[in-house]
């Protein structure tokens, strides 16, 4: 006597749900964590322009010497704006290397901050530079300080920008993207294979 095994066709047909919610799930989050490691190298090496002028006396248009208005500005890819700060009273650089309050333009080196001193005594540290491509930190100090020396100078416009940290997320944005569209294709094909493979009475 012959026996017909019913329940394997239906293991079968319950297998191809849970991978398609796999595949779903991995082709999902893929995409998201390369896509956000990208974003992340790009925000922190993003382009950072700086001007400098003139300060102006608070009572009259007549500039004031020895003194400057510097406006750092921050943008990804040059194109979309991160922030922007105004300092309309810088007197002096006070050091260009991460945090310390070293009173002298240190010598190059991979990751650099640039630190003005305003007139009230506070201490203003722009965003860290990481191998900076442009004027780094430390010909911007320079660049800086000659200006407010000079009153005659003209306004100075600089930036600079982290090749280093674009380099780092060109893989992760290419992997993010290529895997994205790879994803969105296969689940698309899983999705009509597993319409061909639904009974047709069933909805």
């Amino acid at each position: 006597m012959e026996t017909r095994d019913t329940e394997a066709p239906a293991s079968h047909d319950s297998i191809k749900p849970a991978e398609a919610s796999r595949a779903f799930s991995v082709w999902l989050l893929m995409p998201i964590a390369f896509l956000a490691m990208g974003i992340l190298c790009l925000w922190m090496g993003a382009l950072m322009s700086v001007r400098c002028e003139r300060a102006k006396s608070a009572s009259s248009d007549a500039p004031r010497t020895h003194m400057a208005s510097v406006t750092v500005e921050r943008s990804l890819l040059g194109v979309i704006p991160i922030s922007k700060t105004t300092l309309p009273n810088v007197v002096g650089v006070v050091s260009v290397h991460g945090s310390s309050a070293q009173a002298q333009v240190a010598r190059p080196q991979i990751d650099a901050v640039l630190t003005l001193r305003l007139a009230d005594g506070r201490i203003w540290n722009a965003p860290p530079a990481y191998a900076p491509l442009g004027t780094p930190p430390w010909k911007m100090a320079r660049q800086i300080t000659q200006f407010i020396d000079n009153p005659s100078a003209p306004p100075l416009s600089l930036w600079c920008v982290s090749w280093m940290l674009h380099l780092a997320a060109t893989p992760f944005l290419l992997v993010g993207v290529f895997s994205a569209y790879f994803g969105v294709r296969s689940l698309i094909r899983l999705r009509a294979q597993l319409r061909l493979a639904r009974p047709s009475g069933s909805p």
